[in-house]
């Protein structure tokens, strides 16, 4: 929860814990799909991850400057 209230205030932390969701899910699907992963797909990845977090903030009232 504390981690939700420093992302929804503080731009940059917003952005390092996107780049560290991208970065966890991108290498779970390489793994899992045998060292590669489609431009179409990773795209779809980071969709999914920003869809999330823009959830997650909503609640905190931190998604509006961030898209």
């Amino acid at each position: 929860m504390a981690d939700l209230r420093r992302w929804a205030s503080d731009v940059d932390a917003r952005n390092a814990e996107f780049r560290h969701r991208v970065d966890e899910a991108l290498d779970a699907e390489i793994d899992a799909h045998g060292g590669w992963v489609t431009d179409g797909r990773r795209a779809e990845i980071i969709d999914d991850v920003r869809a999330h977090l823009l959830n997650q903030l909503r609640r905190f009232g931190g998604a509006e400057t961030w898209r």
